[in-house]
């Protein structure tokens, strides 16, 4: 259960799909807006401008505004700062996919300290325990080590949620796990129910193996988390390749799975489903491997894949500044090419890279997904975390991405 490193970096770039490193892109609560308006939220943002057609327009208030779109639209953003995740952001979207846009920016999001105790001194060989939360995400690493002892959260997040403690022996393998619901809030101790004989699991689900569809000498692994009723990931299973299996958690009504392949220079793909506990593993089918040619005096794509299935690209670049384009199907329609939106004067740095005497490198992105872009965010902003978009029921994701030089 010990997992692989690369398999975790593979599946973080999964739940990353949509804004590519940066913060979530979700939607918030209060019903739809008005028909023909977009808002948008974006916390910590310190410039925006739109773009519903007739050019770059200040938003105003970066943080929170609205405008009027008949359709396609552009909304560029900054983010301060230089952690991951800042940087230059432009969406090109329509109406009809997205009226109601929200992007975090780093370390705009607050985040609380809460404590655990716990008891595992029931289970035979325990060494330490490990604590999902709401904003564990998908490799917790809160933890304490000895039967009995306390774990310090300090990225987590107030509110009612479902904490799972985990029973590890000194190898970090699972022996047991229990579901306990509590109204987590700022600065508090919580006492986790003592795990007993009865929580004891094993790894006894089997994922399939996908060696078959994986391009010829690339390295491939899988993932499995299980989800609790009030959507909590718990880490299920990993591995590259090896013993296909995975725990089976009592309180799990719903598994993600994600599978992976990648030559380990610049290049992945991907599979990932959500879907119901009882209905067993997935068939895994990934995407056609992404293909784009990048002419960096011009700023444009071309060559890109634009099938049916198509759902979202996205248009990362890298010289010492950082700047990344969502394009969904609707914006791009039948095209196979796509140009760089000028940016306005006020971001002029983000159009840095047609200029630059600095390396840098592009990343494309291609997804797919049975699910529209709207139902997805609205998930990601209901479960309060970047990667709350994959926690729709039923949710199916194919991605592909590649990395170049300019």
């Amino acid at each position: 259960m010990q997992g692989v490193k690369l398999a975790g970096t593979i599946l973080l770039g999964i739940v990353a799909l949509l804004i590519s490193g940066c913060g979530a892109l979700g939607t918030n609560s209060g019903g739809p807006p008005p028909p023909g308006q977009v808002k948008v939220d974006a916390p910590g943002a310190d410039g925006a401008f739109y773009d519903a057609g007739s050019g770059w327009v200040s938003a105003g208030s970066p943080a929170n505004f609205s405008f009027t779109a008949s359709g396609a639209y552009k909304v560029a953003l900054h983010c301060p700062g230089s952690v991951s995740g800042s940087g230059y952001f432009v969406y090109a979207l329509t109406t009809a996919e997205v009226t109601h846009l929200y992007h975090p920016c780093p370390n705009s999001a607050s985040t609380i300290m809460f404590m655990v105790n716990y008891d595992v001194s029931a289970i035979s060989g325990a060494m330490g325990a490990k604590l999902a939360h709401k904003a564990s995400g998908f490799f917790p690493t809160d933890a304490g080590s000895g039967a009995t002892g306390s774990i310090t959260v300090y990225g987590g997040i107030s509110g009612p949620q479902d904490l799972v403690l985990l029973a590890v022996d000194g190898s970090n393998n699972v022996l047991a796990a229990k579901l306990w619901t509590a109204n987590v809030q700022a600065g508090q101790t919580y006492n986790f129910p003592a795990l007993t004989g009865s929580d004891a699991v094993s790894q006894s689900g089997t994922f399939p193996n996908f060696s078959s569809i994986v391009p010829a000498g690339w390295s491939y692994g899988w993932s499995a988390h299980g989800v609790t009723p009030n959507n909590t990931v718990v880490l299920a299973g990993t591995d590259t390749p090896g013993t296909w299996h995975y725990y089976e958690f009592p309180f799990a009504d719903r598994y993600l799975y994600g599978a992976y392949a990648t030559n380990t220079v610049n290049e992945t793909i991907f599979f990932f489903e959500n879907r119901s506990a009882s209905a067993g593993t997935p068939t895994v089918a990934f995407p056609q491997r992404v293909q784009f040619t990048f002419t960096r005096a011009q700023g444009k794509f071309t060559g890109l894949l634009n099938t049916t299935q198509l759902s979202l690209y996205t248009f990362k670049l890298s010289w010492g500044v950082d700047r990344t384009e969502l394009v969904s199907k609707g914006y791009l329609g039948n095209a196979t090419t796509y140009q760089l939106a000028t940016m306005p004067g006020a971001f002029s740095a983000a159009d840095g890279y047609k200029t630059t005497t600095t390396n840098g490198t592009v990343t494309t992105t291609y997804v797919s997904t049975n699910k529209g872009l709207q139902e997805m965010l609205d998930s990601a902003m209901q479960n309060g975390t970047t990667w709350g978009s994959i926690l729709v029921d039923g949710i199916q994701i194919q991605k592909a991405e590649k990395e170049d030089t300019f």
